[in-house]
């Protein structure tokens, strides 16, 4: 009897450990995204993004991501202002890199960012 509820206890805390993700962007203090695509390694076009609506959507399809090993190189870079601190998102199609560490997404991020730079 205490082996079974040894199990079920440690069980418990498995699922809420896994069901507990950390967002891997914080969307509270956001104050703009600038995005800029590039071309052959340079900066080809540059749009700056304030709708917080819009903001949100982006960060949401970034936070749905999981991580998973890819080497490539960006076609587009988001820089996350916030009050405080500056982050980087370096884009390709569905995969990002955050401080090097790649993560793959459900959409393809990249279209998403190619439609905004036209608005």
């Amino acid at each position: 009897m205490l082996m079974l509820t040894r199990t079920c206890l440690l069980l418990l805390l498995f699922i809420l450990v896994i069901g507990c993700r950390q967002h891997i962007v914080e969307t509270g203090e956001i104050k703009s995204l600038t995005l800029s695509s590039y071309k052959q390694g340079s900066v080809a076009e540059t749009a700056v993004i304030n709708d917080a609506s819009t903001i949100a959507k982006l960060i949401s399809q970034v936070n749905d991501a999981r991580q998973e090993p890819a080497v490539f190189t960006k076609e587009y870079e988001i820089s996350v202002t916030y009050p405080q601190r500056n982050l980087t998102i370096l884009v390709r199609h569905h995969f990002f890199k955050i401080d090097g560490v790649p993560y793959r997404a459900n959409e393809d991020i990249g279209e998403r960012l190619a439609l905004l730079m036209k608005k």
